[in-house]
């Protein structure tokens, strides 16, 4: 009996699976770039108030500045707690100018951080929601390269 040619199953043809896996690679990397661009190189910021070692209250005067800031970028005050690795959004600011503000840190008494954080539009969209929905818990920190200035703080009470 002969083997009938037209039951063969087609075998992968080499240039299919390197044209896929280069695609994959591809939408790998634009997926993480999409969620995680690097800030401009340009990007600049710096809170010269409260200084660093200052004792506050639950609220705190903020005084800050911001340069060579982009479309696509946000800018945030955020409070941090590095030693549990969580960070609390406490709002958006405007960018390319100084301002001054006002935030409450209601969180317990000790050593935190405050930084300036530069966001894609994607996380400032999840940060904002945050806000939004007035969630307690706090968020996982941002990779260093999104900080763009930090100061250490000690709260009284």
């Amino acid at each position: 009996m002969k083997k009938n040619p037209y039951n063969k199953k087609p075998k992968a043809s080499p240039i299919i699976v390197i044209l896929v896996a280069c695609l994959s690679l591809i939408g790998a990397i634009y997926v993480n770039k999409l969620m995680f661009p690097k800030p401009g190189t340009g990007a600049w910021g710096k809170i010269t108030s409260p200084r660093a070692g200052t004792k506050t209250s639950k609220e705190v005067n903020v005084t800050a500045e911001t340069k060579n800031l982009g479309p696509g970028q946000y800018v945030w005050l955020v409070v941090e707690k590095p030693e549990i690795r969580l960070c609390w959004p406490k709002m958006q600011v405007k960018t390319n100018t100084l301002f001054k503000t006002k935030i409450f840190e209601e969180g317990s008494k000790g050593v935190y951080t405050l930084s300036l954080y530069v966001l894609p539009t994607t996380i400032n969209n999840k940060w904002l929601r945050w806000l939004d929905e007035d969630i307690h818990g706090g968020l996982p920190m941002l990779p260093d390269k999104r900080r763009l200035d930090s100061v250490i703080l000690l709260k009284r009470s």
